[in-house]
């Protein structure tokens, strides 16, 4: 679809909700979307904003109010918004992104290191690392990002580092013996799905694939039986049993969890497997609600600031090594092979290099990037290569 198509859907979702809702407004007013949701519908406030105490009407409440209250009206809000935010930021002629670009055709975000309390690096001007990647809209941004004549854009992330490095926290004994194995018998979300559903691995499907895998990243970020519902499609009961019986088969992570919950109420703080801390004053809060986010960030800070921290590691070293391997670590007409880092994008690093040696380029990064860290499961970096962002392909290297 072309930007028109995009800007054309975004009309006509703001045509329906109307009709839906039997009332004109301005869809793409806050303030109006409010006032159609709970005085012409009757649909019930859950949250105001702290100053204006003006109902919300954001994406995490109206997904809360439609598992509440559902509603055709909500689905269409929250469809319009994903979309137009993604066409405003990405893909019209005035956002972020397109407004951004410079004299060289190219667009150069800032990356900071302080901004975020997980230790990630923070893209701003334009942000870079949000552009999603399942979505059409998503896809056709990324391949407006194509590698000079002659080079190729090389992308690099370490697989399943987060639940990697939850294994090496949590001591599981079972999750620790996956990661050791390889094939489908290493790999965690089919070997999961095949417990719980007590069936080989290879009749697993996608579906009961993505639900392991769903439920494992959603337990590191702390999400409830009502989240994990909400992005399978399930009833909150088979939800919540899906997560009692994932922390059953993996109990060292149940324990880490608790553990983390008591360090936290005693200390005030927890930290990454290299000593990096982050502080919590809400230790001392005797607000449940309080508390219990503090609980959630507790317990993902170590796993998700750890394998931050070995990103980060992997892109001094990989850096080094280059260097002293004879490589030109910018671009540089005429060398024999250089190597252009462009993008970190959260475990991703993105480069550009020469066609005719990106495999050696390949093979001495693979090599670092997977020594950049001691756990007690090993690391594995996958590349993938290509000639625009949106089309890379996965080599062995």
């Amino acid at each position: 679809m072309s930007i028109e198509q995009w800007q054309a859907r975004i009309i006509e979702l703001e045509e329906r909700a109307q009709l839906e809702a039997g009332v004109q407004f301005n869809v793409a007013s806050p303030v109006e979307r409010a006032k159609v949701l709970h005085e012409v519908l009757r649909l019930p406030v859950l949250a105001r904003t702290p100053k204006t105490r003006r109902p919300k009407v954001d994406g995490d409440t109206l997904r809360k109010l439609k598992e509440k209250h559902p509603h055709p009206v909500i689905d269409l809000f929250l469809e319009r918004e994903s979309l137009a935010k993604l066409v405003g930021t990405y893909a019209g002629p005035e956002s972020d992104l397109v407004t951004a670009i410079g004299p060289d055709g190219r667009v150069h975000p800032t990356l900071k290191t302080t901004r975020t309390s997980t230790g990630r690096l923070a893209s701003e001007n334009p942000n870079g690392q949000n552009i999603p990647i399942r979505s059409e809209l998503g896809r056709m941004v990324r391949n407006a990002f194509i590698a000079p004549p002659g080079r190729v854009l090389l992308s690099w992330d370490f697989s399943q580092i987060e639940l990697k490095v939850m294994a090496h926290l949590s001591q599981d004994p079972s999750m620790i013996a996956v990661f050791h194995r390889k094939g489908l018998a290493g790999d965690l979300h089919t070997m999961t799905a095949a417990r719980v559903l007590n069936k080989a691995p290879e009749y697993v499907t996608p579906d009961e694939r993505q639900a392991a895998k769903s439920t494992g990243f959603g337990i590191i970020y702390g999400i409830t039986a009502v989240g994990l519902a909400e992005n399978l499609g399930w009833p909150r009961d088979r939800a919540q049993g899906y997560i009692g019986e994932y922390l059953a088969l993996y109990p060292g992570v149940r324990a880490y969890m608790e553990e983390q919950k008591r360090k936290v109420s005693v200390l005030g703080y927890v930290e990454t497997i290299f000593g990096r801390r982050r502080y919590f004053p809400e230790y001392l809060s005797r607000d449940f609600w309080v508390r219990e986010k503090m609980y959630k960030e507790a317990i993902n800070m170590p796993d998700q600031g750890t394998a931050q921290d070995v990103i980060k590691i992997a892109m001094a070293q990989v850096n080094a090594v280059l260097l002293e391997q004879g490589f030109t670590t910018y671009y540089s007409a005429g060398r024999e092979c250089d190597v252009e880092w462009m993008m970190q994008i959260h475990d991703d690093l993105l480069s550009a290099s020469q066609e005719r040696c990106w495999r050696q380029v390949a093979k001495v990064v693979k090599g670092v990037m997977e020594g950049a860290a001691e756990l007690s499961v090993p690391l594995v970096a996958e590349c993938k290569v290509g000639a625009r962002w949106g089309e890379l392909e996965k080599v062995s290297v």
